[in-house]
C-alpha cells in the first residue's frame, strides 16, 4: 500500500498456502476436537517460521549431526513452554474475559510491529 502511495511499482510474490493444504486446514479447523487440533498442529507447523529457520541454521552449523539434533531438541524444548502458557492464558481469557480478547489482540499485534519496526531501525544507525 506504502509502495503504490509513493508511486513505486513493487510487485511482491507471496507464496500462499498450497490448494490441497488449504482445503485441509479449512476441514480440521470445523468441528473441531483433540484429535482435529493436534492434526491442524502438524500440519501448520510445516509453514515457514523466522525463529525455527533461525534454530535450523544454527543447527547446521554445528560440529556433529548429534550436535545439531541435540540443539533442535533443545529448541523444542523451551519453546513448549512458551506455548502452552500462551494457549492457557489465551483459554483462561476467552472464559473469564472474553471483552479484553479482541483489544489485547489489537494491542499485542501493534506492540510487536512497533518492536519489529525499531529493530529493524536500529540495524541501520
Amino acid at each position: 500500500f506504502l509502495a503504490q502511495v509513493l508511486g513505486l511499482n513493487v510487485k511482491l510474490d507471496v507464496p500462499s498456502l498450497p490448494r490441497a493444504m488449504q482445503k485441509t486446514v479449512v476441514q480440521l479447523s470445523n468441528h473441531y476436537n483433540q484429535t482435529r487440533g493436534y492434526l491442524l498442529g502438524v500440519l501448520l507447523g510445516f509453514l515457514p517460521c523466522g525463529l525455527l529457520f533461525s534454530a535450523l541454521m544454527i543447527a547446521s552449523a554445528a560440529a556433529t549431526p548429534a550436535q545439531g539434533a541435540l540443539g533442535m531438541m533443545a529448541f523444542g524444548a523451551a519453546t513448549m513452554p512458551a506455548l502452552n502458557i500462551a494457549v492457557a492464558a489465551k483459554n483462561f481469557l476467552t472464559l473469564n474475559k472474553p471483552q479484553w480478547i479482541s483489544p489485547l489482540r489489537k494491542g499485542l499485534s501493534l506492540a510487536s510491529a512497533v518492536t519489529l519496526f525499531i529493530l529493524a531501525g536500529v540495524r541501520y544507525l
